[in-house]
């Protein structure tokens, strides 16, 4: 059955220093390759960002994808549909997470030492909570039913979206054979301020 993928990327720039670009090559070459790619420049924080590009989005799978990310093959997209048509208890897919081959060494240092920032590739589904904005993968209707993304969270959406989704009844999974490269901060003081910002930002978030 052919489905209608939706590709959104939000973006500051637009560019995120010649990723975007590289990006949607990338997203070309896959063996399901996303019908659209909308980009979504300027608009924050990303959860808003998102949303507006879901507007413009009239595929029936979304896939969100950071601008800083690099694919891990040809075969990501098809790997995170696959899923959602062989069973019907998934509600959102991501792949593993790795760093990119040509980190510096603080960001390999750092990518050991911080929780979260690697997950091996996996052999089989595994329900995950390494599933992120990163690169996830959501049917749209179920993206809507369970109230789009929260706008009003400037960091850490990814529990929120994912605490809906489970509580929809649906699993959460990273898939098989599938991962994206996400790049650490280069530098000790860039990291201490992504971590202040997440952690002030999420605080006041509260799950029902």
């Amino acid at each position: 059955m052919y489905h209608k993928i939706s590709c959104i990327i939000p973006s500051i720039d637009g560019t995120s220093g010649g990723n975007v670009e590289k990006l949607k090559e990338q997203l070309k070459r896959q063996t399901i390759a996303p019908f659209e790619v909308i980009v979504i420049i300027g608009v924050s924080p990303n959860g808003k960002a998102r949303n507006e590009g879901v507007k413009k989005a009239s595929g029936d799978f979304y896939v969100f994808i950071d601008d800083d990310v690099s694919l891990g093959n040809d075969k990501v997209i098809e790997n995170l549909i696959s899923p959602f048509l062989e069973r019907t208890d998934v509600g959102m897919t991501g792949p593993s997470q790795l760093i990119p081959d040509d980190s510096n060494w603080f960001q390999k240092l750092s990518a050991k030492q911080v929780p979260r920032s690697l997950f091996p590739i996996q052999k089989e589904l595994v329900d995950s909570d390494m599933v992120s904005h990163m690169c996830l993968c959501m049917p749209a209707k179920l993206f809507k039913d369970v109230g789009w993304e929260n706008p009003d969270i400037i960091a850490g959406t990814d529990p929120d979206l994912r605490h809906r989704t489970r509580k929809a009844g649906l699993r959460v999974c990273v898939v098989p054979d599938t991962w994206a490269y996400h790049p650490m901060p280069e530098t000790f003081t860039n990291l201490v301020r992504l971590a202040y910002a997440k952690g002030r930002n999420s605080a006041p978030v509260r799950f029902k």
